[in-house]
């Protein structure tokens, strides 16, 4: 499997701003799971208005792994994590060692 370094946080946390200079520095590729789903399935709160957050969010889960799934170079990944969902989607990404803290603008950062 291809190295991904997760940057995991909510919207304004710096997820989008960081990554691309983390992912030039590594030489690696930067991908934003929020811009795929747009792109594969348009605005994201249109799609939770009309299908519901549960919809959404299995489309998102799929459209990780499909991600996960192609990668031929290593990247970094920006992804949303609510902290209501913490453990359930660190197990679901397959994120175990994250560091979550409720004081940090970034919630984790983890290889898989």
């Amino acid at each position: 499997m291809t190295r991904l370094l997760h940057l995991v946080g909510p919207g304004g946390a710096g997820k989008t701003t960081v990554g691309p200079v983390l992912a030039r520095r590594l030489g690696w590729s930067f991908i934003d799971l929020d811009e795929r789903f747009l792109g594969r399935h348009g605005d994201i709160a249109g799609c939770i208005e009309t299908h519901g957050h549960a919809r959404y969010a299995r489309r998102n889960l799929a459209l990780y792994f499909d991600i996960q799934r192609s990668l031929a170079t290593p990247a970094v990944l920006a992804l949303f994590l609510r902290q209501t969902h913490v453990r359930a989607r660190r197990r679901a990404f397959g994120v175990h060692d994250a560091r979550i803290s409720n004081t940090s603008p970034l919630v984790g950062v983890a290889f898989s």
